[in-house]
């Protein structure tokens, strides 16, 4: 059977190997800048995340235990007992 007794209604596509690999690495060069920009914004998201969780924890604790100012004695007015007292006050409120 030569090619002009083939019937019309199978079609058949030739493509030449130039095409056919240029088709190919154009479709490979497409895949990888996808992946570089998923890569990219995959990076951004994650920052943002750690930076959103490192702050919600800070505000977290902060709730918690929040931090009292206390009023300390200065070294003119320092006693043992009083110090003892500052420091009993503090570890209290903290």
């Amino acid at each position: 059977m030569d090619a002009t007794e083939i019937s019309k209604s199978r079609k058949v596509m030739f493509l030449d190997k130039d095409s056919e690999t240029n088709a190919t690495t154009s479709m490979t060069t497409a895949m990888m800048e996808d992946t570089q920009d998923n890569r990219s914004v995959t990076e951004v998201a994650l920052a943002l995340v750690k930076d959103a969780i490192a702050v919600a924890v800070q505000f977290v604790e902060e709730a918690r235990n929040p931090i009292k100012n206390i009023k300390w004695i200065t070294h003119g007015e320092f006693t043992v007992e009083k110090g003892r007292k500052q420091i009993e006050k503090f570890v209290l409120v903290s």
